[in-house]
């Protein structure tokens, strides 16, 4: 029979674990007893192995908290971003563990190679893991994702899911980050025709920005009756 304190070690760490768990505080010993209906003595061996393995710690006259240094280790953000060499992800990575870090978080970074095969492959080894939340940039090509069942997954666990700088069409009720692509390309291309010297074309990736900023486009063109040409 499996004695009540280590029954209760169990239940206390499985809540330090559990994906939805945003504070370092704990319960109180009177609380832990109550929550678990056991004796104050069974909640002390229990809080006495957990502190042993480096997991709590007890501030006296504060309470019981998990250890930074644990809780930063388990409570681990994955950035799914398809190269790190990007010029515009440096600075974001640094004051993305920069903030994370202040609040007990910490940052590991996954590259997919803009590969819905590695992007899956990703997704399914941290759907095993204790990862807390994921912070994702969409695959960046106009095919359906069979990725996107796994972020479905992901989330039914608890781990909240946010996406920047665009978002799965079958996804638009996760949360997402980034600019109005739409308005900011309508914006850019009536001041370019504003100007006196006229430019031979725009580009735009066959991507899920780029599909907005190419609406952005064909609007301002259409609104100052240019002719939209297919090159």
């Amino acid at each position: 029979m499996i004695p009540k304190y280590r029954l209760v070690y169990e239940a206390i760490l499985q809540d330090i674990n559990s994906p939805t768990r945003a504070s370092l505080k704990l319960p109180t010993e009177r609380a832990l007893c109550a929550q678990h209906d056991v004796s104050r003595q069974t909640v002390r061996e229990a809080l006495s192995i957990l502190e042993k393995d480096g997991i709590i710690t007890k501030h006296q006259g504060d309470g019981i908290y998990i250890r930074k240094s644990y809780f930063s280790a388990r409570n681990r953000i994955a950035l799914l971003i398809d190269t790190a060499e990007e010029y515009i992800y440096p600075e974001m990575i640094s004051s993305l563990k920069d903030k994370l870090l202040q609040e007990g978080f910490s940052l590991k970074i996954y590259e997919t190679g803009n590969s819905p095969v590695k992007e899956a492959e990703i997704l399914g080894r941290l759907l095993n893991s204790h990862i807390r939340g994921i912070i994702s940039i969409p695959i960046m090509n106009s095919m359906p994702c069979a990725a996107t069942i796994l972020y479905q997954k992901l989330s039914s666990k608890g781990i909240n899911v946010v996406f920047w700088r665009g978002v799965y069409p079958n996804l638009t009720n996760f949360p997402s980050v980034g600019p109005d692509d739409q308005t900011l390309s309508f914006r850019l291309t009536n001041e370019i025709l504003s100007t006196k010297t006229k430019p031979h074309g725009i580009f735009f990736k066959d991507s899920l920005p780029g599909r907005n900023r190419y609406l952005g486009f064909m609007q301002a063109l259409i609104d100052r009756e240019v002719p939209i040409e297919d090159q």
